[in-house]
């Protein structure tokens, strides 16, 4: 009773382990969208392409793989619904169908349910993330299917041995069939006879005697094999013209290429890859939130504490070591086989040579470098040294810190990718909800849309070119669109659209505008949309050319002044902080630059004053450096004062002056009425205010000295009256605004 409740309480606490880290592996799949060309083209190819049958024979013909015409409606599942729930949903059962599948034929094959749950354990704990086509968050649902039939056909040919029936072995064809979806398990065809030869009701006799024995059994495999490849053949012939897929080209693949791709796809399946540049993601998930390194240890203590359960005991103790050996021998050659077919391809070699170390099947590979693993602990179990008990405490608090360590980068390394890819999945999303405003449902059919920066490569290799986001579109809203990087053409209406994100931060923003006349880069109303939110930014511009006066600009219809310079514009944005998108309009009289608008973030608006005073005719450039420069007076000199305001300001204009001669009187008027008189002298700064109602615009002050000007010495040709310096304008704080 004691034995039964102690295992019911290991068992407990296994699945508790084995909850604990699903959730904590695969909850940000949550926040992945596309992370291929594959995937974001996959998504649309449906619609593009009038159906998904008439989608399946066109992507059939050109890869010339006729089981695309079985498995393309699978690859649509995921895109059935626009809606990031049922994506999720989708990738979750893919992966649950998977592992139940490896769970179920491990134990066939091994006759241990034990074993099967540590390949699990091992397999989730070092799950490796990255942008090349991994099967952990890309392809969802249609890998992982080919993969799932593989593993059940292997159980189920297990159970036809075991058994002796006949008809689970034609079972087994069918689901080894329909794995050669993809053709990596086409060479996987030689397990069926090992496991022919090795079966646990195997007693006596030869190998050859043992096939003949089960060549009923075997058969059903050697029929659905022969099927694929006439079918495969027959395929390729009539489609011969049609099919120029380069990852079917053998022109120019070489030996040394051939075994660097089995060798660098295939022992990536082992934890490696997460090692490199260890320092550098770390670095780059504490900068995001230090809060992200504590799910990470959390899923390496579980990890550790999991693997640790099973290994305290001895594994695999009804197989014969001589058993364990073989079964890892033929593991390990199975994490490299698994990329045999790739290897001779041209293409993929090429990836290798520029820096390319995982692709698809290192994913699985990784399966089967699981089972090395565990196959390994089962026979280290079985050492003299781990027998004893101080032994198995030293070895299996090693193994423990041995498997922290390692889930520990694997954790680092995939946060730093998920990472990536979510700030990558905020380009679509962002799109999605331009989409869905007032601004793009208004541009009509046919129209240009002008979008340089849209197109361009962001992160990962989810690259989406101008001709995608029209087939986008027209998927999505069914709206034609015309998407340019170099212009629009004439007697076409035309729109602006850019996309601007930053490097590593959640912090992105794409701008509509109806462009203004033939040059497409100015607009004087424009739309700025934002995912999650752009509340509280800042958000800086230029206008176009001279301006009349000082422009008037709204947000959302609210006027405002943001005028900071004579061609520059400084605004902080509206928009509720805490909500998952923004859109705010801009309008203004003047064009705006729309190429150089910029949202900049932890910043205050560049003009800090409603007012602006600066030097006007009559005055000689600056002399001097810094707060200390200054300007001679020729004399008729005036000062600008420009309120920005759409109100009368009372303004308090002031600075230091001394005339070149060695006394003077500067007179300060506007409007033809004299402001103030201030005695000057040489050599000696004297500082002067006034103050004056200044309406809306531009006002002028003249300053003027009693005496005329003259030169200072024979070298210098110039007149001079007076110098000024440290002239500012402010509200004057007695009076009005």
């Amino acid at each position: 009773m004691v034995n039964d409740e102690t295992t019911a309480a290991i068992s407990r606490f296994r699945a508790l382990l084995y909850l604990i880290l699903v959730l904590l592996v695969f909850y940000p799949l949550a926040y992945v969208g596309y992370t291929t060309n594959d995937d974001a083209q996959l998504a649309i190819v449906t619609k593009q392409l009038g159906g998904i049958f008439p989608a399946a024979h066109f992507q059939a013909a050109a890869l010339g793989r006729f089981m695309v015409m079985i498995s393309f409606p699978i690859t649509q599942i995921p895109y059935l619904v626009d809606d990031p729930i049922w994506s999720f949903g989708v990738k979750i059962f893919g992966f649950a169908v998977l592992f139940s599948t490896v769970y179920w034929s491990i134990t066939k094959v091994f006759r241990s349910s034990a074993f099967a749950l540590l390949v699990l354990a091992i397999i989730v704990a070092f799950m490796q993330n990255g942008w090349n086509h991994d099967l952990f968050t890309s392809y969802p649902l249609i890998f992982n299917f080919y993969a799932a039939c593989f593993f059940a056909s292997v159980g189920l040919f297990s159970m036809a041995l075991e058994i002796r029936s006949v008809s689970k072995a034609w079972a087994a064809a069918l689901l080894y069939f329909f794995s050669m979806g993809t053709e990596v398990f086409v060479s996987f065809s030689f397990i069926f006879p090992v496991l022919a030869v090795t079966a646990t009701n195997y007693r006596s006799g030869g190998v050859v005697a043992c096939l003949r024995g089960r060549l009923r059994f075997l058969l059903p495999i050697a029929a659905g094999l022969a099927t694929y490849l006439l079918a495969y053949v027959a395929w390729r012939y009539v489609y011969a013209a049609h099919h120029s897929y380069d990852g079917n080209s053998f022109t120019g693949a070489s030996v040394s290429g051939f075994f660097k791709v089995i060798f660098y796809y295939g022992v990536n399946g082992f934890p490696i890859l997460s090692f490199h540049g260890l320092p550098s993601k770390f670095g780059e998930v504490y900068r995001q939130s230090p809060f992200l390194i504590l799910p990470i240890v959390i899923k390496a203590l579980v990890a550790s504490a999991l693997v640790v359960t099973f290994i305290r005991k001895p594994m695999l103790s009804e197989l014969s070591t001589t058993f364990i050996r073989r079964a890892l021998g033929v593991a390990l050659a199975l994490v490299f086989l698994v990329n045999l077919l790739l290897a001779l391809t041209s293409k993929y070699q090429a990836w290798v040579e520029i820096g390319s170390r995982s692709f698809t099947y290192t994913f699985y590979s990784m399966i089967f470098a699981a089972i090395v693993l565990s196959l390994s602990l089962a026979l280290a179990s079985r050492s003299d040294f781990i027998r004893q008990n101080v032994g198995r405490r030293i070895s299996v608090g090693l193994i423990g810190c041995l498997v922290f360590l390692v889930a520990g980068a694997v954790g680092v390394n995939n946060q730093f990718y998920f990472q990536d890819q979510a700030l990558s999945n905020r380009k679509w999303k962002l799109f999605d909800f331009v989409m869905k405003s007032e601004e793009f449902r208004a541009i009509p059919e046919g129209a240009v849309i002008y979008a340089p920066s849209l197109p361009a490569h962001q992160r990962g290799i989810a690259q989406a070119l101008a001709p995608y986001w029209n087939a986008y579109v027209k998927a999505k809203v069914g709206k034609s669109v015309d998407f340019r990087t170099e212009g629009c053409e004439a007697g076409k209406p035309c729109y602006y659209m850019s996309f601007t994100q930053d490097v590593y931060r959640d912090e992105q923003y794409m701008v509509l505008a109806r462009s203004d006349g033939n040059d497409r880069r100015f607009a004087k109303t424009f739309s700025i949309y934002a995912v999650p939110h752009i509340g509280g930014r800042v958000l800086n511009g230029f206008f176009s050319g001279a301006r009349n006066g000082v422009p008037s600009m709204s947000v959302n219809g609210i006027s405002v002044n943001a005028v900071a310079d004579e061609r520059m514009f400084s605004l902080r944005l509206p928009g509720d902080v805490g909500a998952r998108s923004t859109k705010v309009n801009v309008s203004s009289e003047q064009p705006i630059f729309l190429d150089q608008l910029i949202v900049a973030i932890g910043t205050e608006p560049i003009h800090v004053a409603p007012v602006q005073v600066r030097l006007s005719q009559g005055f000689y450039p600056l002399e001097g450096t810094g707060d200390e420069a200054w300007s001679w007076s020729g004399g008729g000199t005036v000062v600008e004062v420009e309120n920005f305001r759409q109100e009368s300001l009372r303004v308090s204009v002031s600075g230091e002056v001394n005339s070149i001669h060695p006394e003077d009187t500067l007179v300060v008027s506007a409007g033809g009425r004299v402001l103030r008189s201030i005695s000057l002298r040489s050599g000696e700064w004297t500082n002067f205010s006034v103050v004056l109602d200044v309406p809306t615009g531009v006002s002028k002050l003249e300053l003027c000295g009693r005496k005329a000007a003259i030169r200072p010495s024979a070298a210098d040709p110039r007149l001079l009256s007076f110098r000024l310096r440290g002239l500012k304008g402010e509200l004057n704080k007695l009076g009005g605004q």
